[in-house]
C-alpha cells in the first residue's frame, strides 16, 4: 500500500509488514499521509533517480504518483512560490533496533522502531 492511512488496521504489525512488503519490491518510499517513510534498500537503485524522475514528479499533486523524495521535495517547492514562505523539510534518522525520537513533518514527536528487527 503506498499510503498507509490506507490501511484497514493501522497499527505496528500492519505497518512494518506494508513496509516490508514494498521493500521486498524495491519500493523505498511509502507515504504515512504527507510523510515520506524512506528505508534504506543497501544498494544502488540507480532507476529511481536522474533528470527523468525529477521530470516525471514535477508539478504534480502529492499522492498522484508513487512515494518519492523528489515528490515532497516538488511539493515543498511549489508550496514555497504559493505562500512566498520558506518550507521546512525534516529527516529523522534510526540507526539502531532500539526505538529513537524522531520529528514528524508536521512537528510532532513520533516513534520510530529500527527496521532491522523486521528482518
Amino acid at each position: 500500500m503506498q499510503d498507509m492511512t490506507r490501511l484497514s488496521y493501522l497499527h505496528e504489525p500492519g505497518v512494518l509488514w506494508n513496509i516490508k512488503c514494498r521493500y521486498m519490491y524495491d519500493d523505498i518510499y511509502t507515504y504515512t499521509g504527507s510523510i515520506l517513510i524512506a528505508v534504506n534498500p543497501f544498494a544502488p537503485l540507480p532507476h529511481i533517480y536522474g533528470p527523468h524522475m525529477m521530470d516525471q514528479y514535477r508539478g504534480v499533486e502529492l499522492g498522484d504518483l508513487s512515494p518519492h523524495v523528489y515528490a515532497i521535495a516538488d511539493a515543498a517547492y511549489r508550496q514555497m512560490r504559493k505562500e512566498m514562505k520558506g518550507q521546512s523539510i525534516l529527516v529523522g534518522l534510526c540507526r539502531s533496533p532500539a526505538p529513537t525520537n524522531q520529528v514528524s513533518s508536521h512537528g510532532k514527536a513520533v516513534e520510530a522502531t529500527g527496521m532491522k528487527q523486521l528482518w
